[in-house]
C-alpha cells in the first residue's frame, strides 16, 4: 500500500492503451450498470448484515440466502469468502479448495469451475479457469480472475484488457477491484482513484467499508491526511495498512514503522505486512538490513501458500537480488 509507483518507474514504460487516456465507462454507465443488478447487490446487502449480526442463527440464515432463486455466482463467491475467513488453520483452507474442486468437477458449470479457481494456487487456478470459459466465454468474473492471476510486473496487456472489459461491462465489480489493484503498479494513480471511487458497491450501511475505500483513493491521489480522516477510529488489519502508508506518505516513518511491527507481531504469517514493512524500511527509512528480513520472510510464506499479489512477489525476488547480502543499517 505505500505508493508502489514511486517505487516501480520501469511499469510506467511501453506502449498502447495506457500511453492515451484509458476509455473506462462514464459513471453514469456504471450506475445503470448497478440498477440493472439492483436485486442481486440487495440479495448481497442482506448476506453482509446477517454475517455482521453474530447470530447463533447466521450460518442458517446464510445457507438459506445461498438456495435463493435469486442468488448469485456473486453471493456465492461472498459466501465462500466469507467460509475462508472462518478457516483457522491451512488444512481448513486447503479443505474448502478440495471441495470447491470436487464440486465442479462432480457437476460441471462454469461458475462452479470459477468458484474452485478463487481457491486454487495460481497454476491450478488457471487450469479451471480455462474450462471455466470454455463452458461459458462470457463469464466475466472468470475472464476478470484469470487477468489478475496473469499480470506480471512490466508487462502492461493485462491491465490494457482489463479496461477494455470494463468498458463493455461497467458492472463487473469484480473488474474495479481489480483495476485498483493492477493500477498502482504501473504508475497510473487516477485509475486507482476510479476504482476505488467506483468499486466495491458496498451495503449503505456498511460505513466502516465505505471509510477503508476512501481511504484507498485518498492515498492514491496523494492525499495521506484524507485518508487518515477516514481511517480514524477504524483497527482492523486493512485500515492498520492504510494508516501505516498514509504514516509514511507523511513523513512519519517511525510511527508507520511501529505500526506496521505490531501488526506482524500480531500476525507472523501475514506476507502483505511483511512486505509493507520491507517497502517502508526502504523507501522510507534506508534501513535495508530490516528490508532484506522481512523480504525473505514474505518469500517464506509465499512458499509456504500464504497469499501474496503476484506483482508483490515479483518484487520482492527483486529487491532481494538487489540488497547487499551484508547489508547494515545501525538495528
Amino acid at each position: 500500500m505505500l505508493r508502489l509507483a514511486l517505487v516501480l518507474p520501469l511499469l510506467a514504460a511501453g506502449c498502447g492503451l495506457l500511453e492515451r487516456d484509458p476509455e473506462l465507462p462514464s459513471l453514469d454507465r456504471v450506475r445503470a450498470a448497478r440498477a440493472a443488478e439492483e436485486d442481486q447487490w440487495q440479495l448481497l446487502a442482506e448476506a453482509w448484515a446477517v454475517r455482521a449480526s453474530g447470530s447463533p442463527e447466521a450460518a442458517a440464515e446464510l445457507a438459506a440466502l445461498a438456495q435463493s432463486p435469486a442468488g448469485s455466482l456473486r453471493l456465492q463467491a461472498l459466501l465462500q469468502d466469507f467460509a475462508v475467513l472462518d478457516a483457522r488453520t491451512p488444512g481448513e483452507r486447503q479443505a474448502l479448495a478440495l471441495d470447491a474442486e470436487e464440486a465442479a468437477l462432480n457437476q460441471p458449470s462454469a461458475g462452479r469451475y470459477y468458484l474452485a479457481a478463487r481457491l486454487a494456487d495460481r497454476g491450478r487456478a488457471l487450469e479451471l479457469l480455462a474450462t471455466a470459459l470454455e463452458l461459458d466465454p462470457e463469464l466475466v468474473p472468470a475472464q476478470v480472475l484469470r487477468l489478475g492471476l496473469q499480470a506480471r510486473a512490466g508487462d502492461q496487456q493485462p491491465l490494457e484488457e482489463l479496461v477494455l472489459l470494463l468498458d463493455e461491462h461497467p458492472g463487473s465489480a469484480e473488474g474495479w477491484r481489480l483495476l485498483g489493484q493492477l493500477a498502482p503498479f504501473h504508475a497510473r494513480p487516477e485509475l486507482a482513484v476510479r476504482a476505488a471511487e467506483t468499486e466495491p458497491w458496498l451495503p449503505l450501511e456498511d460505513t466502516r467499508l465505505d471509510r477503508l475505500y476512501r481511504a484507498e483513493a485518498s492515498l492514491a491521489a496523494g492525499e495521506a491526511d484524507l485518508a487518515l480522516a477516514s481511517l480514524r477510529g477504524l483497527e482492523d488489519r486493512h485500515a492498520r495498512l492504510l494508516r501505516a502508508a498514509a504514516l509514511a506518505e507523511l513523513g512519519q516513518g517511525e510511527a508507520a514503522l511501529e505500526l506496521l511491527q505490531a501488526l506482524v507481531a500480531e500476525r507472523p504469517d501475514d506476507a502483505v505486512a511483511h512486505f509493507d514493512l520491507a517497502l517502508l524500511a526502504l523507501d522510507h527509512l534506508r534501513r535495508p538490513a530490516l528490508a532484506r528480513r522481512h523480504l525473505g520472510k514474505v518469500l517464506e510464506l509465499a512458499a509456504a501458500g500464504s497469499e501474496l499479489p503476484i506483482q508483490r512477489l515479483t518484487q520482492a525476488e527483486l529487491w532481494l537480488e538487489q540488497l547487499p547480502a551484508a547489508a547494515g543499517d545501525g538495528e
